[in-house]
């Protein structure tokens, strides 16, 4: 199957090999090379060329890694790289292509899409991967630097993490450690990726917390299938606990969970939102007049109508009783407020019918600040707390900007 375009990789791969090279045949006199960096470069290329089907490449690294002992002390000058790499170099050389391809910036996506996290130090595998998922139209993070990646991880909460075991400073294994004693209460698939594919290995992997284990080279069709898979499952999860019973909109823990990937999003790339909270009017008098039934009835036909009236970018949650939250993602105040007040005089238009009552609602729109605007980040902001809106007094309290 053509997933991708595989000579597009195979430029990039050969351009990267053809940069560090240059770079160890341009070290001055006296300055040296650690093996266990060049253990790591060779495993990186010996992954991504199988993946590639660069069989002639795979072997050349492979044979060069027999040679070569991670846990060496030894370092290597100019010279000895040269003699050693030299079978490697003669390949890179003899390929006519080493111009790093241009990666094209992908359109905004969904923000309803999965999110998923990729940690290589293997920057082509990188590249492939991400272009790969990205096809499949799923966001997708990336970071070849471990320590960053763990606090990108806690900080994005994505839906799937890809995690190589071989990564300089600190490896696939303690990452996951990691991720285990802090982040226990979440269920985020984890997928090991590694050249290692030995029994020994896939069977840690399963006892440090791993879902999966794929190793390689990687087989694409496999790969996707597998991604599709554990997406589902999480997808299965978070509606579980993170749906609202009765009216089949987010709850209140999805909300409190999803507003930092919002703010964060907006502090690396500028990509604003607005926030409302919307209120059914006089929403008691119903349960005190026609009962609860009827009452649960209008909650249920209230996040329907919003749901069907709102786009499939924005996120409608609600934060309990008759309270719901609406986020807009990359919405002004002034588009935000067109639509909420489109969305009152609509609704309020309807006729409800129910156990043979017929009756018209209406819903006020709340905004946190007290001049009736819509809220919007600020680059100050840190995090957000939830928020809800007293309806008499229209004051939002919980969502409050803090340094």
């Amino acid at each position: 199957m053509n997933l991708v375009n595989m000579e597009k990789y195979k430029n990039s791969l050969f351009g990267n090999i053809k940069n560090k090279l240059s770079d160890w045949l341009e070290l001055d006199a006296g300055e040296t090379i650690p093996s266990q960096e060049i253990f790591r470069f060779l495993h990186s290329i010996k992954g991504t060329a199988g993946t590639l089907q660069l069989c002639g490449l795979m072997a050349i690294t492979e044979q060069l890694l027999e040679g070569i002992d991670e846990d060496s002390e030894k370092v290597w000058n100019r010279t000895e790289l040269r003699n050693f790499l030299f079978e490697l170099i003669e390949h890179i050389y003899e390929y006519e292509h080493f111009d790093e391809v241009e990666i094209k910036a992908k359109p905004v996506r969904d923000s309803q899409a999965p999110l998923i996290q990729i940690i290589d130090d293997d920057i082509s595998m990188l590249i492939l991967l991400k272009d790969l998922l990205e096809d499949m139209g799923w966001m997708v993070i990336t970071n070849a630097d471990p320590v960053k990646a763990t606090n990108q991880y806690f900080e994005m909460q994505p839906d799937c993490l890809i995690l190589d075991i071989q990564l300089p400073a600190m490896d696939g294994f303690q990452i996951l450690q990691e991720i285990h004693l802090h982040n226990e209460k979440y269920f985020i698939p984890k997928i090991m990726i590694s050249i290692q594919n030995d029994k020994h290995t896939r069977i840690k992997a399963f006892k440090m917390g791993a879902d999966d284990f794929i190793g390689k080279p990687i087989d694409f069709d496999e790969f996707i299938v597998k991604m599709e898979r554990h997406i589902q499952r999480k997808k299965i999860f978070d509606q579980s606990v993170l749906i609202d019973e009765l009216t089949q909109v987010y709850n209140r823990r999805f909300l409190e969970d999803t507003l930092p990937r919002y703010f964060n999003d907006y502090k690396r790339s500028g990509l604003h939102f607005s926030i409302s909270i919307i209120d059914l009017d006089h929403f008691k008098r119903v349960n005190d007049r026609y009962g609860h039934s009827v009452g649960d009835f209008v909650l249920v036909e209230f996040a329907r109508f919003i749901k069907n009236n709102i786009r499939s970018s924005d996120l409608i949650c609600r934060h309990g009783g008759e309270e719901f939250v609406i986020i807009f993602p990359n919405t002004s105040n002034d588009e935000a407020k067109h639509k909420l007040t489109k969305l009152i005089k609509d609704f309020s238009a309807k006729k409800i019918n129910q156990n043979g009552h017929t009756f018209r609602l209406h819903f006020l729109r709340g905004f946190f600040r007290l001049k009736m605007k819509i809220l919007r980040p600020r680059r100050h902001w840190r995090k957000p707390t939830l928020l809800y809106m007293k309806r008499n007094a229209q004051v939002a309290e919980g969502l409050k900007a803090y340094n």
